[in-house]
């Protein structure tokens, strides 16, 4: 059986900020997509996302929203200034505590 990539999809305001982070993601072997808010819905709900990045830009109100459609994935809540090697340690962390199935990138 072929292991799957971890999925991310990372949620915010910022679209360059969000294209940055994946981009960091996928050049380190992670499948990674961007939404805006607006356009978060649909990707949430699907459940096919391992871990849901969330800019810390973002309301509690709209925290507690994205929480409640991804209810299957892992939140990870991010400042505007984090280091890529600080995120790519913090996704390795959540990664490290993955069900079974879920490959490592590169593995």
């Amino acid at each position: 059986m072929t292991e799957k990539r971890p999925q991310i999809l990372c949620v915010g305001n910022e679209p360059d900020l969000l294209g940055l982070r994946c981009t960091i993601l996928d050049q380190a072997g992670y499948a990674c997509q961007a939404a805006s808010l607006e356009d978060a819905k649909a990707p949430l709900k699907s459940g096919k996302f391992d871990i849901v990045i969330v800019s810390a830009k973002v309301s509690e109100h709209e925290k507690r929203w994205i929480a409640s459609l991804a209810q299957e994935a892992q939140l990870l809540f991010l400042d505007g200034v984090t280091f890529p090697r600080d995120l790519l340690k913090d996704v390795s962390n959540l990664i490290a505590t993955r069900p079974a199935g879920m490959s490592t990138p590169g593995v």
